[in-house]
Parts: C-alpha cells; structure tokens; sequence
C-alpha cells in the first residue's frame, strides 16, 4: 500500500514539473513575439521620420521675365532686386538670383552664358560683390525642350573681405534672349546643409522654365 502511494506521488510531481516547463516554454515564447512587434513598430516609425524629412522643393509663386515670354518658379525668398536681375534673398545668407541679358543677341550657348553671367555680375554688386567665376563642373543639358548650360563652383566676392561663395546657375536662350538662373550661398562658413538646399533649389527652379505662366 506504502508503494503504492509512493508511485502516486511520484507520477504527481513529475505531471507538476511537466506542466511548469510548458508553461515557462510558452512566457519564454511570448516575449520574443513582443519583441518582433516592438522592432517592427521601430521600423515603422523610422520609415515614417524618413518619409517627412524627404520633403520635395516648393515654391510659392512664378517670375516673369519683363517683356519676355520667359517664366520660372521661384522660392518664397525676400524680393530684393526687380527687373532684369530678378533677386530673392534669404536671411543674407543664400539667394537665387534670374538675369535676362536684354541687350545681348547672342545665340551660341557659350556666349549667352557670358554675357547673362556678366549683366548678372554687374546687377547683382549692390548685395553681393562678385570679383570672378571659378566653374568646377558645368554640362549641357535639355530641359523641357531647352537647351541650357549648368555650372557649378564658386564666386570670389566681397571687397574687404574676401571668400569664396558657392554657386549653382544655368545658362540659356529663350525668347531671344540670353538668360542665367543663379543661387549662391554667401554666408563666409559656407554650411554644407545651406550648399546642399541651394543646389536642389535651383535643380528644382530650372525644371519650372517655361514660356507660358
């Protein structure tokens, strides 16, 4: 009879211990399922901060070149500047700048950008001193059925003192006459971050020249 109890006892305890490591198996499951979740709500999360920070270039309204069937979007910047050198600046530290070359009759690409470089060299000194062009890139692209030349480098400027600014500008003919789109970044540290904006802001600019409003 004593052995028998014994056996009862012993079959218990090993069903007790069973159902304790089934249990414990299933908690030690359950944790890395919430894990999968909380690593996949962290993806999502990161995704979604990607997806705001890639915002696209806006722009608030469109300029017209005056007399000219020339239009381009342009950044919502302070107006500094009307007329044939059309400028708008940014806490004084970038601008973008449109220049119609109105007395010039130049067709080949290479001249028109001379000679619009040099109006908007001479309009712009009143806010930006300009002493020459240093171009590191340049190509010849056709945007929206326009034939342009990109440069890219830096400006000399200033007077007394003297720094290199970054510049991105494109160089065309329309309408009859030679044109420059020009951004530069003029605060002397030259911040990378304002570099970078600069150069999408113009990149997205060009691809807005149209002949209609």
């Amino acid at each position: 009879m004593k052995k028998l109890l014994c056996l009862i006892t012993v079959i218990f305890l090993l069903l007790s211990m069973t159902a304790c490591g089934n249990s414990t198996q299933e908690e030690n499951n359950n944790p890395s399922t919430d894990n999968s979740q909380s690593q996949q709500s962290n993806s999502e999360t990161t995704n979604n901060e990607k997806d705001d920070d890639s915002n696209e270039i806006t722009f608030s309204y469109s300029y017209k070149v005056p007399g000219k069937n020339i239009v381009i979007d342009v950044p919502n910047y302070q107006e500094m500047e009307k007329g044939f050198t059309q400028l708008y600046i940014l806490h004084g530290e970038k601008y973008v700048a449109v220049t119609a070359a109105k007395n010039s009759t130049a067709t080949d690409l290479s001249v028109a950008h001379t000679d619009a470089f040099a109006k908007f060299k001479e309009n712009i000194q009143n806010y930006s001193y300009v002493n020459s062009l240093n171009v590191t890139q340049d190509a010849t692209e056709t945007i929206n059925g326009i034939e342009v030349y990109k440069y890219e480098g830096t400006m000399n400027c200033g007077k007394d003192t003297i720094y290199d600014a970054y510049v991105i500008g494109y160089s065309f003919v329309m309408d009859g006459v030679p044109c420059t789109v020009t951004g530069s970044v003029i605060n002397q540290e030259q911040p990378a971050d304002m570099i970078a904006e600069m150069k999408a802001t113009v990149e997205a600019m060009i691809k807005t020249l149209r002949s209609e409003r």
